[in-house]
């Protein structure tokens, strides 16, 4: 049981660490196309990956890690006018990076337990 809980707490480290360096290293996590229009976001992707592998209590923590730092963009480095007249909202900004995360943890729970027949090829 110990083990489990140092690898999902490391897991959510590194997860962690990689959603920092989406957000803060340019065009890696927040790609900007129009500078008028808000950035494309892959981090969305990484909360995912993190919430299937970890389950929804941790994908939540993840996509509250995600939220919080949309927040602290939202007041810092805002470029755009749709990001400051909604991401500056906790509710906004926070809850729904929190859903990602509980989502796709429930998402991979439900196919876990789903029975899929393995495809067996003949040689």
């Amino acid at each position: 049981m110990r083990n489990q809980n140092t690898f999902n707490l490391t897991l959510i480290a590194i997860f962690t660490a990689i959603i920092f360096l989406q957000a803060f290293v340019p065009n890696l996590g927040y790609i900007v196309i129009v500078p008028t229009l808000p950035a494309i976001t892959t981090i969305v992707l990484t909360v995912s990956i993190g919430g299937s592998l970890l389950g929804p209590c941790q994908g939540a923590i993840l996509g509250l890690i995600w939220g919080l730092i949309s927040l602290y963009m939202a007041y810092t480095r805002a470029t755009d006018p749709i990001t400051l007249l909604l991401f500056q909202n906790p509710v906004i900004a926070v809850v729904p990076r929190a859903l990602v995360g509980v989502l796709s943890g429930l998402v991979a729970q439900a196919l876990k337990k789903r029975q899929i027949p393995k495809i067996r090829f003949k040689p």
